[in-house]
C-alpha cells in the first residue's frame, strides 16, 4: 500500500516521543499493541488527541479511534498526535520497570538452561590411590548439589539486584511468587495489580494457566 493512504502518529508518554504510521482502517487493538510494545508498560493507560476545534478527545473504544483517524486524514500532513496516560502514577525510576522485567526473563532463562542441561563437570584432579569408588561418588554428588544450589541463588539474587523495591508496586508479593517457580515476572506484575496484591488469587490464575 502506498505511504500517501496511510495515516501519521505520535504519541507522547511524558517526554517520550515515538512515530509510527497505520492503515486509515486500523483496528484500536493494534494501536494498543504498538503502544506497550514501543513504551513497555501494562495496559492501564489511557489516550487521547488535540481535536481540529482545539478541544482534548479521549478514545476509549473503536469508535473514537476511528474518528481521530479521520480527524487526522482530513488535514494537512497526515499526523495526529495522541497523548499516553497512565492510569496508575508511577516515578521515573518505575518506566524503566518492564525492560529490567525483561532482563530478568532473559537472566533466568540462562539460569535455567544451566540446570536443565545438566551439570558441567568440574575438572578433577589425580585421585588418591586410597580413595574409592563409593567416595568418588559422594563427592561428585556433592557438587553437582553445589552447583545447583549456585544457580538457584544466582537466579534470586539476580532478581532482587534488577528490581530495586522502590519501582515495583507488590515487590514482595512479586518475590515470593517467583521463588515459587513462576518465572514470568511480566504476567505476575500484571496479576498482583489486577488483583491487588492476593498472592493466593494470583498463584491460584497462574496454575490454571500453566496447566
Amino acid at each position: 500500500m502506498s505511504n500517501k493512504k496511510r495515516i501519521y502518529i505520535k504519541t507522547v508518554l511524558n517526554k517520550d516521543i515515538r512515530r509510527f504510521s497505520l492503515k486509515p482502517n486500523s483496528r484500536i487493538e493494534e494501536f494498543q499493541l504498538i503502544v506497550q510494545e514501543i513504551y513497555k508498560i501494562p495496559t492501564s493507560y489511557i489516550v487521547d488527541y488535540l481535536d481540529n476545534e482545539g478541544d482534548h478527545i479521549t478514545v476509549t473504544n473503536q469508535l473514537e479511534f476511528e474518528e481521530a483517524l479521520h480527524v487526522a486524514h482530513t488535514i494537512r500532513p497526515k499526523i495526529i498526535r495522541f497523548n499516553i496516560k497512565l492510569l496508575v502514577q508511577i516515578d521515573k525510576n518505575t518506566l524503566e520497570k518492564s525492560k529490567k522485567l525483561d532482563l530478568i526473563n532473559e537472566q533466568n532463562q540462562q539460569i535455567m538452561d544451566c540446570t536443565e542441561t545438566g551439570i558441567e563437570e568440574q575438572p578433577r584432579t589425580q585421585p588418591d590411590l586410597a580413595r574409592t569408588e563409593e567416595q568418588e561418588t559422594e563427592q561428585q554428588e556433592e557438587q553437582e548439589t553445589k552447583k545447583k544450589d549456585e544457580c538457584e541463588s544466582k537466579k534470586i539474587k539476580r532478581k532482587i539486584e534488577v528490581i530495586p523495591n522502590t519501582d515495583v508496586p507488590y515487590f514482595n508479593e512479586l518475590m515470593s511468587i517467583a521463588e515459587m517457580g513462576f518465572e514470568d515476572l511480566d504476567l505476575v506484575l500484571k496479576l498482583l495489580q489486577k488483583y491487588k496484591g492476593d498472592v493466593q488469587k494470583v498463584v491460584l490464575r497462574l496454575s490454571q494457566i500453566k496447566n
